[in-house]
């Protein structure tokens, strides 16, 4: 392979330079001199001198990807592009930036002589990058169609002085193979077909192929380490069972949601996922198909009206046909992957510091990124916080409060933070605090109107695998369970899977983060913690596991609490007397209580005196002194 390396743009003359594999040519382009006006052709010139005419061959495919009127790319962007290319989530052979965005180079198997055949690969590859640079997330950058034309194009070196600007630009190598012409032009979607019969745009809009891409794109991709053979299947099922498509429709969807996989799948993977769904799948062929659609507006007509559309039938599984997923812990017994955690806690008892140190946990052991949806504290205060904690600050995103108007309000812009969870493949998702972010016509003290909200979280977390987070502050009830304590309704603790408080131990000093409910975690986990000054900021220091539960830490103040009457202390007394053999039920502790004149109320206080622990006894709710 040859590339031609020459200075000025007034027909310039160049020399050829002979490079063995990409590698190589990867490698010559970051050692190129730095030259004025300094260029690099992929294509070999009659002479060596640039005449359109007169070229004879090119081995490669070189797009140009600018920012909308070629304006200078910002730092953000430019920093997330690069990170896109060294993860390799890029189409092509080499990568290197450019002022107004970058420049992609497909590298060819053989010399392309043909202008229809590189058209068409140039197509493709054009095609293929567009669609990567829409799946990241990465708005405002358009793929330059000219190197489709210019055959004979020039491109300036990675490193030279061109157009009055010092260019500085790392080459990154995306591939070692080469394309071939139809790999690249195969790329490129077929055109719609002629309609044989006029289609009202509503029908246009289920039709069942587009009704079945956009499910699987609401699926999500497949992720390495989160049972993404499970999700592959699935996904495979969905199109060929639920949307009843044949091979190869099923199959050019499934080419697509590949493309977001991490890391995609071999295409003979791909195959045995639609023949194991084909076989082994239980969902009824078409069964998505036969769903309501929904309703769109009725216009008077002077025709005959139209029977309603029957209802579907419920929609139900074996669960043998269920796959099991166990809890996957991203912070141990308190905040789990794909699913809605629920934290609260007095002002000042360091909520948002938790956030960052979990922030700080997540960045700096794994490649995953953190969203902090954050109103109450200045950005700069946050980022002093999440610095001093050792968090990785490039893969840490923040809501610009500085923006009027900047909150997502949900569940109406459920989709946008969707978005940006799948964007920068965040981990952690904090709200902070969630009623910020609640719809003005959701009222936070009503069931229904708590259920909307915190349920678009939940299911945003089931769908992404990320772990979503909300936190509240406390209300001021004195003398009731930790349970009761967070503002709004209960239907916030009710949905979430499991439900933190973190409260000052007056008792013991410090501070300590419990968990009031744990719907698949322990439900009596608590862990020590304090806060320290460290580099101008504050950071958590974290302890160790205590024996202390939420419902005492709430409840801890002397004064308020008071020492226990006479009725409690005879409850104290009957409720040792119970337990002293090991553990009884609740139903059978009650009953035996009435019978001696201790009524409940008295009794669950005596309950906290003791310090009583829950458990389970031949699958009944039971009790057993700690």
């Amino acid at each position: 392979m040859q590339i031609t390396l020459g200075a000025g743009l007034t027909r310039p003359q160049g020399r050829r330079v002979e490079v063995v594999g990409i590698p190589e040519f990867a490698q010559a382009l970051r050692d190129a001199p730095v030259l004025p006006e300094g260029w690099w052709s992929p294509h070999v010139f009659e002479g060596d001198y640039r005449d359109s005419d007169r070229w004879q061959a090119t081995w490669c495919i070189a797009l140009d990807v600018d920012q909308d009127k070629h304006e200078v790319l910002g730092a953000e962007m430019a920093t997330i592009i690069e990170s896109a290319a060294r993860r390799g989530a890029i189409s092509g052979s080499i990568f290197h930036r450019t002022p107004a965005g970058a420049r992609i180079v497909f590298v060819l198997e053989g010399e392309c002589s043909d202008p229809d055949a590189f058209d068409k690969a140039a197509a493709g590859a054009s095609y293929a990058v567009g669609e990567d640079l829409r799946e990241l997330g990465i708005n405002g950058l358009t793929v330059d169609p000219k190197p489709h034309r210019d055959l004979a194009r020039l491109y300036f070196l990675p490193n030279c002085f061109a157009k009055g600007t010092q260019r500085r630009a790392d080459v990154y190598l995306l591939r070692t193979d080469p394309y071939t012409l139809e790999d690249l032009a195969a790329l490129l979607p077929e055109p719609p077909r002629p309609a044989l019969r006029s289609v009202s745009s509503s029908e246009a809009r289920f039709d069942s192929i587009e009704r079945a891409r956009r499910y699987v794109e609401k699926m999500g991709p497949s992720v390495e380490g989160q049972r993404g053979d499970d999700h592959a299947f699935r996904v495979a099922c969905a199109l060929v069972r639920d949307f009843g498509l044949d091979e190869s429709q099923a199959l050019n969807i499934l080419l697509d949601w590949n493309e977001t996989c991490q890391p995609p799948w071999p295409d003979q993977d791909l195959q045995r996922f639609m023949r194991s769904a084909s076989k082994n799948g239980s969902n009824p062929v078409g069964g998505k198909l036969n769903e309501e659609r929904p309703r769109t507006s009725q216009r008077a007509s002077s025709g005959p009206a139209q029977p309603a559309a029957a209802k579907p039938s419920l929609k139900l599984v074996r669960a043998w046909d269920v796959t099991e997923e166990p809890v996957e812990w991203l912070i141990p017994g308190f905040v789990a992957r794909r699913e809605l955690t629920d934290l609260s806690g007095d002002p000042g008892v360091g909520k948002g510091g938790i956030l960052a140190s979990w922030a700080a946990k997540v960045t700096s052991s794994s490649d995953e990124g953190v969203i902090l949806f954050s109103t109450e504290d200045r950005l700069g205060h946050v980022k002093a916080r999440l610095r001093a904690e050792g968090a990785d600050l490039n893969r840490v995103l923040l809501l610009d409060i500085r923006e009027a108007n900047s909150n997502p309000i949900l569940p109406g812009d459920i989709d946008l933070v969707e978005r940006a969870v799948r964007e920068y493949r965040a981990a952690l998702v904090a709200f902070d605090p969630a009623l910020e972010f609640k719809g003005a016509d959701l009222d936070s003290h009503k069931q229904q109107d708590v259920q909307l909200f915190a349920a678009s979280l939940g299911n945003l977390a089931h769908r992404t695998g990320s772990a979503i987070l909300t936190v509240r502050h406390n209300n001021k009830s004195q003398g009731v369970a930790a349970i009761y304590r967070s503002a709004g309704s209960i239907a916030f603790i009710a949905r979430a899977r499991m439900a933190l408080m973190a409260n000052k131990d007056k008792e013991n000093g410090g501070r300590v983060l419990s968990v009031v409910k744990g719907n698949i975690g322990k439900d009596s986990t608590a862990m020590s913690f304090d806060i320290h000054e460290k580099d101008g900021s504050t950071v958590i220091a974290w302890g160790q596991a205590v024996s202390i539960t939420a419902d005492e830490l709430v409840n801890q103040d002397p004064k308020k609490r008071g020492r226990p009457g006479v009725k409690v202390e005879s409850a104290v007394d009957l409720l040792k007397d119970m337990l002293a053999g090991g553990p009884m039920k609740v139903a059978d502790i009650l009953r035996c209580a009435k019978a001696e004149g201790v009524s409940r109320s008295p009794l669950y206080e005596a309950r906290k005196v003791l310090k009583v622990e829950s458990c389970t006894l031949d699958l009944h709710s039971a009790w057993r002194l700690p």
